[in-house]
């Protein structure tokens, strides 16, 4: 640093990595408030010591899920230490649907966008879940499996048979545990 005059001033400017903010700057011990994003010390007649405190951004994000049979809803923050894990989060599949990732403004989330929201200030987001109708055979794969919890099915060779009746009729008789997103699947396909 360039000598400074005896009863001189000098200002300063204080840099933070990306996804922190300044909490507090101490000059001798005594808090400073920056004026356009620098700080000044006049009358300096002995060294000096500055002292910068920083906090790391937090994004809160909030998971949510308003499909239907598939209701979920969590609030966790990150920081940018640990802003890639925020993908990490995830739902189960159900017998009909797969969950398929989360939305953020209408599209795929992806973790650079979520970082850029914690690089200056805090903030949130909102992470909406994505499921999609699982395939036909999949879907079928596993209503065979709910029938085959009843033995109302018949193996012929590698394959598995059933009535569509008896899927019916076992949805219709399985206890609320049972996801209900397979009876809304019969209802609208039978």
């Amino acid at each position: 640093a360039d000598a400074i005059k005896y009863g001189g001033t000098v200002t300063f400017t204080v840099d933070v990595k990306s996804g922190y903010r300044i909490e507090n700057v101490f000059v001798n011990g005594e808090n400073r408030n920056a004026l356009n994003g620098t700080y000044t010390v006049n009358n300096i007649t002995s060294d000096i010591t500055i002292d910068v405190v920083t906090v790391a951004n937090k994004l809160t994000v909030n998971y949510v899920s308003t499909e239907q049979n598939h209701t979920f809803d969590k609030t966790a923050t990150y920081t940018i230490e640990n802003i890639s894990t925020v993908l990490s989060e995830k739902l189960d599949d159900c017998i009909v649907h797969s969950f398929n990732g989360w939305n953020y403004n209408g599209a795929k989330a992806d973790v650079s966008a979520l970082t850029a929201l914690i690089a200056e200030n805090d903030n949130t987001a909102t992470l909406t879940a994505e499921f999609g109708l699982k395939d036909d055979k999949a879907i079928a794969d596993s209503l065979l499996k709910l029938a085959d919890t009843t033995k109302e099915q018949t193996q012929v060779g590698d394959k598995y048979r059933t009535t569509f009746r008896t899927v019916i009729d076992i949805i219709e008789a399985v206890d609320a545990n049972v996801d209900p997103c397979v009876r809304d699947y019969v209802k609208v396909t039978a």
